[in-house]
């Protein structure tokens, strides 16, 4: 049965079936598609800068303050108060 099947998938396949030598090739000769994630990367910083332009100046400065709050609790500069510290005190 095997036989027949493999047969019949490979005259398919010759026959003209895009989809059974995709298959074919994937499954009988290892092959498999190829992810780009450059283009991925492109479309996500392109999203990225269409959602800050849409943000307004004070929407864009409390941004930037959650980003430095976050930079200075890895750096480990706040305070127990939450207050930032500079890096001399």
């Amino acid at each position: 049965m095997r036989y027949s099947l493999r047969s019949k998938q490979y005259e398919v396949a010759m026959a003209g079936s895009v989809a059974m030598l995709i298959f074919l090739g994937k499954n009988e000769l290892g092959q498999a598609d190829k992810r780009d994630d450059r283009s991925l990367h492109v479309h996500v910083e392109a999203d990225a800068q269409d959602a800050l332009s849409a943000l307004s100046i004070e929407e864009l400065r409390e941004r930037l303050t959650t980003l430095h709050e976050i930079a200075a609790l890895e750096e480990g500069s706040i305070d127990i108060a939450g207050e930032l510290v500079s890096g001399d005190e």
